[in-house]
């Protein structure tokens, strides 16, 4: 069995390949277009994260439990805390592979960063708001439990995890 994205669709299949040693290291053509690739997974996955995040805001300031709202309590704080901390940086990561990209410059080791680190938190988000929202969080009355089984895929497409972590490495010299 071949995985290929969308490949039952395709009439054909471009393959990148290199026999010469010196332009793969160098990333070339083939690297920036994954590049795109990668940094669009980031930003789907920037934009996920924080229409979740908001949901888990807006339960958090309406459910209320022992007089008070549930956002009140350390706990559900931490979790919308920790996902706004998360957050933060994986936009800002992603505004500068976009910039970078579109100015024509190389950002092999950026997409690589920005896809790792936007499509773990956004794993750890939405895990994170079902949380805050208790037992109903995971009912399919609300979206956060088809978008839980949907963000799993962005650890696996346009290269795995530990794909963007050899990449990455690559591109640091080890």
């Amino acid at each position: 069995m071949h995985f290929i994205t969308n490949g039952k669709h395709a009439d054909f299949a471009l393959v990148f390949a290199a026999n010469d040693r010196t332009k793969r290291a160098q990333g070339g053509a083939a690297m920036q277009f994954l590049a795109m690739g990668r940094l669009s997974i980031g930003a789907m996955c920037n934009g996920i994260a924080e229409y979740c995040l908001n949901l888990g805001i807006d339960y958090a300031k309406e459910r209320r439990a022992f007089d008070r709202p549930v956002g009140k309590n350390q706990y559900v704080q931490g979790h919308i805390v920790d996902s706004v901390v998360e957050l933060k940086p994986a936009k800002l990561m992603t505004y500068e592979c976009a910039w970078k990209y579109d100015n024509g410059d190389p950002v092999i080791q950026e997409s690589s960063i920005v896809k790792l680190y936007s499509a773990e938190m956004v794993n750890r988000v939405v895990d994170r708001m079902i949380q805050v929202h208790g037992g109903i969080g995971w009912m399919r009355e609300l979206p956060l439990e088809r978008i839980y089984r949907l963000v799993r895929i962005f650890t696996l497409v346009e290269g795995t995890s530990e794909i963007q972590r050899h990449i990455i490495a690559k591109t640091v010299g080890l």
